[in-house]
């Protein structure tokens, strides 16, 4: 796998993706309840020896957006699926 910023040079010129050191809002989208509300789809890209899907071995991974992560996680812990690492809060999501 190419190193990150050979990466995003790749796609740049050959896609017009304009990435910032943390990737790119590739879509914008109006929420559909709430059509006020702009939310965008986003791309990035990770150096090959990146720790950062750890524990996962995987070189890739999908954020999905669901409508309320806490219900979702209670949820998934009560069916016995473990949850790696705890939430993490920002001022753009949580994610776990």
């Amino acid at each position: 796998m190419q190193e990150s910023g050979k990466q995003k040079d790749w796609y740049q010129k050959h896609l017009g993706i304009k990435a910032e050191s943390w990737g790119s809002s590739i879509f914008w989208w109006r929420d559909f309840d709430n059509s006020e509300k702009k939310c965008s789809t986003s791309w990035s890209t990770f150096k090959s020896d990146t720790k950062y899907f750890s524990p996962s071995k995987k070189e890739f991974m999908f954020n999905f957006r669901v409508k309320d992560l806490i219900e979702l996680l209670k949820m998934l812990k009560e069916e016995g699926i473990e949850q790696a690492g705890e939430m993490e809060i920002y001022n753009y999501g949580k994610f776990a």
